[in-house]
């Protein structure tokens, strides 16, 4: 049967940019899916190979990349993290539409493929990536070049160089004895007049559109600051004089008024990720709003994830408790039904009062094995379960000193054997088997079923050492064993005594070696409750890695839902 995948979390799928910084992102994708078959049952656990690949169309295509791998599937869930066996090269640069296809072992690829999306934030990364690489950029090494002299990082201007002045504001004339200014009609001169009054303010022209990002520049020598002077719009550039001596660098004039507010600048690049805040105090709760009308119940979907559990909201008032119904007869037990969709929740009626306990009917034949059914929701905590037996004696210590022999004591009076009171029935055969209260020893110690008092002992040891084992491989499948028992409470046919315990043919139906049977293999005898020990070890395992399991799937909603409250 084919199979289908459903996707329980879906990528989680950042901007990624061809940039030096990339080198520090991880390119792989974390992704969690449903595996099931062509009827939406989940597959069974086992390991299975997919095949994942990235197209950049939703039809046809070669791959631009893949990867295979065997996966752990229980209960239908699996999850892999992409591109940590096969790197996802610079061939999916995350700049267009890409798609995601999975394909299980030799199956055909699984159709329709899933179209791979962003995380809401990551559509500002590139932002934040471009101003993060210009921020840790290295400072210039080595040999200066252009109108510099001298290495880097303390370059000196070159004499002969004809530096290129876009405006300048001094109290004085500026005068060069080598080389000389290039102003920007192209002219050349050697002194700089002053510069007129500033003329009025020209109107903010149409923003332009965005440039392309330039190559990023040599790190220049930091030059002192200089005062804030009145800037005024530029004048008209005087004719040009000829080339004069370069002049030495007049004092730095007195400050100017500090001039009006310019008008406010495009907004700067994002600059890094400040240091996580402290979280603020609860606020005042809220009055409860009405409730809403109740919608009509929709499709049952596909179980998603168990999510993080919310805020608990205030206790309602207890209902007024409805009438008692009438208890009918106990019917048949009817075979098991298929699992409908679960319907609204109803009202709690009235505790109706025990009937009468029915006959018990005659054990009917064990049905085959229906399909896992979901997992239902977490029950209430059970009570605590009486104490377990003592464990088991521990080794013995080396024996002691012998001590002086003591005085004989007096002969005491002749003692009875119960070996011989008829009464009791207790008999050795021939073959060293012991009965205790009944003459048929069947095995190598047999009581009497139907005793007054139970058997009792300090310690009761059974041998289990490794020496006298072979071919030992663990419990497979315990959790769903102990799921298949049914404990039970009964009545002894034999002296009416009430009891609890398990049906010992039911039990070998799941565990057959803890069930002993008649010599004819068919009819069960009893039941070695001892050895259910190693099954439930087993099965609380299971069972832990379970809970583990949505332990950390909780860990990881909570984070994030503070991260996304930190966020608003």
């Amino acid at each position: 049967m084919n199979s289908r995948c459903v996707v329980a979390l879906g990528l989680l799928l950042t901007v990624a940019l061809s940039v030096p910084s990339q080198a520090q992102i991880p390119r792989t994708l974390p992704y969690q899916g449903v595996l099931t078959d062509g009827t939406g049952i989940p597959k069974l656990d086992g390991l299975y190979a997919f095949t994942f690949r990235i197209y950049d169309t939703e039809f046809g295509g070669s791959p631009l990349w893949s990867e295979t791998k065997d996966l752990d599937v229980e209960q239908g869930y699996f999850y892999t993290v992409l591109g940590n066996q096969t790197p996802i090269g610079d061939s999916v640069r995350f700049d267009q539409p890409y798609w995601l296809s999975i394909q299980v072992g030799s199956e055909p690829e699984l159709l329709p493929r899933i179209p791979l999306t962003s995380v809401g934030y990551s559509f500002y990364a590139l932002r934040a990536d471009t101003a993060q690489y210009v921020l840790n950029a290295p400072a210039p090494t080595g040999p200066a070049g252009g109108d510099l002299t001298g290495t880097y990082p303390n370059p000196a201007i070159d004499p002969g160089a004809a530096l290129k002045i876009a405006s300048l504001t001094a109290s004085g004339t500026i005068a060069s004895t080598e080389g000389g200014f290039v102003f920007p009609d192209g002219t050349v001169q050697s002194t700089a007049q002053l510069k007129g009054p500033p003329g009025l303010q020209g109107l903010q022209g149409p923003k332009g559109d965005k440039g392309d990002i330039g190559p990023q520049g040599p790190l220049g020598p930091k030059g002192a600051a200089g005062p804030i002077g009145h800037e005024g719009p530029p004048g008209p550039a005087g004719p040009g004089g000829p080339k004069g001596d370069k002049g030495d660098i007049g004092s730095q004039g007195p400050k100017g008024d500090l001039g009006p507010p310019g008008l406010q600048g495009p907004p700067g690049l994002q600059g890094p990720k400040g240091d996580k805040g402290d979280i603020g105090s609860q606020g005042p709760k809220g009055d409860l709003g009405p409730p809403g009308l109740e919608g009509p119940p929709g499709l049952q979907g596909p179980p998603g994830l168990e999510g993080p559990p919310g805020l608990q909201g205030p206790k309602g008032d207890i209902g007024d408790v409805g009438p008692p119904g009438l208890q009918g007869p106990p019917g048949l037990e009817g075979p098991p039904g298929l699992q409908g969709q679960k319907g609204d929740k109803g009202d709690q009626g009235w505790k109706g009062e025990r009937g009468d306990t029915g006959p018990q009917g005659f054990p009917g034949d064990t049905g085959p094995e229906g399909p896992r059914g979901l997992q239902g929701e977490k029950g209430d905590k059970g009570d605590t379960g009486p104490e377990g037996r003592p464990g088991a004696q521990g080794p013995q210590g080396d024996p002691g000193p012998v001590g002086p022999e003591g005085p004989q004591g007096p002969q005491g009076p002749p003692g009875t054997s119960l070996w011989n009171d008829d009464l009791l029935s207790n008999t050795v055969s021939t073959t060293a088997d012991v009965g205790i209260g009944t003459a048929f020893a069947s095995n190598i110690l047999t009581v009497v079923q139907g005793s007054g008092t139970d058997p009792i002992a300090d310690a009761w040891t059974t041998y289990s050492s490794r020496r006298w084992k072979t071919n030992i491989t663990p419990i497979g499948g315990a959790l769903d064993k102990v799921l298949r028992l049914r404990g039970v409470y009964y009545d002894w046919k034999a002296d009416g005594k009430h009891d609890i315990g398990l049906i010992a043919e039911e039990v070998g139906e799941v565990i057959p070696e803890i069930v002993a049977y008649d010599e004819n293999g068919i009819d069960a005898q009893s039941v070695d409750y001892a050895r259910l020990v190693a099954l439930l070890i087993e099965a609380m395992k299971e069972q832990q890695k379970e809970i583990g399991a949505i332990r950390a799937t909780l860990v990881d909603y909570d984070a994030l839902s503070q991260l996304i409250l930190q966020e608003q």
